[in-house]
């Protein structure tokens, strides 16, 4: 299965050509088997990571296609904006429940 992460079109890989969306004609990208397909969620706490291909998954649902945000020196951006180490930094945070 391939997920086009611009228009949300999930295609089977007997319908793939040239790895283009036959919607929207963005790069397609292969889809992890923990996704679920679309997030139904509007903003959620917490951050989780996909244990098989390391990608950001919503919390909830476990779906891949969310743009998680943090707060860094008060001002809030897109973690996919950030440079890879920095992205992995924020990985490997240790996290507790006070």
């Amino acid at each position: 299965m391939y997920k086009c992460y611009k228009c949300k079109l999930i295609i089977d890989a007997i319908f793939v050509n040239d790895d283009l969306c036959p919607s929207c004609g963005e790069k397609i990208k292969v889809m992890c088997i923990n996704d679920n397909g679309n997030c139904s969620h509007d903003v959620v706490g917490g951050l989780k990571i996909c244990e098989i291909c390391g990608a950001f998954v919503c919390p909830i649902c476990g779906c891949h296609d969310v743009t998680p945000i943090s707060r860094v020196t008060g001002y809030y951006s897109p973690i996919n904006a950030w440079c890879t180490g920095k992205q992995q930094e924020l990985k490997d945070r240790t996290r507790y429940v006070v």
